[in-house]
């Protein structure tokens, strides 16, 4: 049977495409913690499906990359967020992240190589339900400097301005220290009151101990044995010590930070 020449083109791009938006299985795409970005190589938008306004989003990036991969790490340089991943069907590696020029792939590997990749992964990413999330990282400073916190909550991706001074914003010892230091003094106390609100602010609010569920936390102490909550569950006010139980949901990364710093800071101030 003789094809016309628009025929042949047609059934070139179904049979072509047949499976290109398929989802790609389990396990293909997995997080490795080594360092791999090299440059940039592809803004998200010219490798996803999704409109320009919502592929260069990057909180609905993260809310997707959450979903899929876990909490972002919590030390992406200059970058909002960073994951590295790899392709184990094809053996390639790659970032994933928003920095200045939003979100974006990274790759030691040339763009030939790596967009089958990162197309694929988009895939895998459109199909996951955004999860609630947020990070704090900071703003260029042709931006005008500061931090920035993104994210996902009640549906849809936010970006708002946040206080420099956001325990949130914290990424190393230094950064507690400075931001405890500095909340003291905002609010006329001393570094280790500092050191309370921050972790106030950062710290679940559900406390296990002894068998007993305490989520009325009134304020946060310390003493001879560390951090102190003080807690109301209605027969009055008691002390639970933070080294008896656990909170719930555990601390995340940002909050683990915090409460090693404390005890850092309490070491070296004796």
């Amino acid at each position: 049977m003789r094809r016309t020449l628009p025929a042949l083109i047609a059934a070139w791009l179904t049979f072509g495409c047949a499976g290109c938006d398929e989802v790609p299985a389990e396990g293909r795409f997995v997080r490795v913690e080594e360092p791999l970005c090299g440059g940039k190589i592809f803004a998200r938008h010219e490798v996803s499906a999704e409109s320009l306004d919502d592929a260069q989003s990057p909180g609905g990036f993260l809310a997707r990359l959450w979903a899929r991969l876990g909490p972002a790490p919590l030390d992406s340089g200059d970058a909002l967020f960073e994951y590295a991943v790899e392709d184990t069907e094809r053996g390639v590696r790659f970032c994933a992240y928003s920095a200045q020029s939003g979100p974006s792939y990274g790759s030691t590997a040339d763009a030939a190589t790596l967009r089958p990749s990162v197309e694929a992964f988009e895939t895998w990413l459109a199909h996951a339900e955004p999860a609630d999330c947020a990070v704090v990282g900071p703003l260029e400073t042709e931006y005008g400097g500061g931090f920035v916190r993104v994210g996902w909550r009640d549906g849809a991706a936010f970006e708002e301005m946040v206080d420099p001074l956001d325990p949130r914003a914290a990424r190393t010892y230094d950064d507690c220290l400075t931001i405890a230091t500095e909340r003291g003094e905002r609010m006329h106390e001393d570094t280790g009151a500092g050191w309370l609100f921050s972790l106030e602010a950062v710290l679940p609010s559900r406390f296990v101990a002894s068998g007993r569920v305490y989520e009325s936390i009134v304020t946060l102490g310390s003493d001879d044995r560390g951090l102190v909550l003080t807690v109301d569950e209605g027969s009055g006010l008691e002390d639970v010590h933070v080294a008896d139980g656990v909170f719930q949901p555990p601390p995340d990364a940002v909050a683990r930070l915090w409460l090693e710093s404390f005890e850092r800071w309490e070491r070296e101030s004796r």
